[in-house]
């Protein structure tokens, strides 16, 4: 409404719609970051986490329906006015930003050298670690599927399954169908003498 009153209703039309469509991108943008560090985390693949960010956008549109109409009754009965309600929406927009980016994973703080080194190193130290158990997980994941005669798929889907991974995540990393990744799973635990899940992992670590 402002920018109309400013540069007219042809003008403003076109500013106030450019608005609009920056304002959702943005959303859409801040979501999917958000949901990247879900999939970082590997709690999720990253098909499953780009489909719950889209969930979550559409959810926010339907949202945003909602509180237009509300907006709109708001309006008509002069209990709001529509300054309010632009100040508002800005002001969740840049909260959802600043929580967002504020997370570990897309910090913007400035922090010192030496900070900054020692993050480095713990980090570096940390990887290693985590290299070193994953190099000594892989090869007992080998060793146990060459003694118990797994096939090569077999043997990629036991390395999921003993990291914890669940059937549909097994599905989106190797790209195969929910009911092959469970075929697979059911062989495995036919061949390793297990009933499911944990005893597969406790057997392997």
């Amino acid at each position: 409404m402002g920018s109309v009153n400013l540069f007219g209703p042809v003008t403003g039309g076109y500013l106030a719609y450019v608005v609009s469509i920056a304002a959702r991108f943005a959303f859409c943008v801040i979501t999917q970051m958000f949901f990247s560090r879900y999939a970082a985390s590997g709690r999720a693949t990253a098909v499953q986490s780009f489909g719950l960010g889209w969930i979550f956008v559409h959810l926010g549109d339907f949202l945003g329906v909602v509180v237009v109409v509300l907006v709109q009754a708001g309006l008509a009965a002069s209990t709001i006015a529509l300054d309010q309600v632009a100040a508002v929406s800005i002001a969740v927009l840049v909260v959802a930003t600043m929580f967002v980016l504020n997370r570990k994973s897309f910090s913007l703080e400035a922090r010192s050298d030496n900070a900054e080194t020692s993050d480095i190193e713990d980090a570096h130290m940390v990887e290693r670690g985590r290299q070193e158990d994953e190099d000594e997980l892989g090869s007992r994941i080998r060793l146990l599927a060459a003694d118990q005669g797994l096939t090569p798929r077999e043997t990629e889907v036991l390395g999921l399954l003993a990291r914890g991974r669940s059937i549909p995540y097994v599905r989106d990393a190797l790209f195969i169908s929910k009911e092959t990744a469970a075929t697979h799973a059911k062989h495995i635990y036919a061949k390793l003498g297990v009933h499911s899940r944990q005893e597969l992992i406790d057997l392997v670590h």
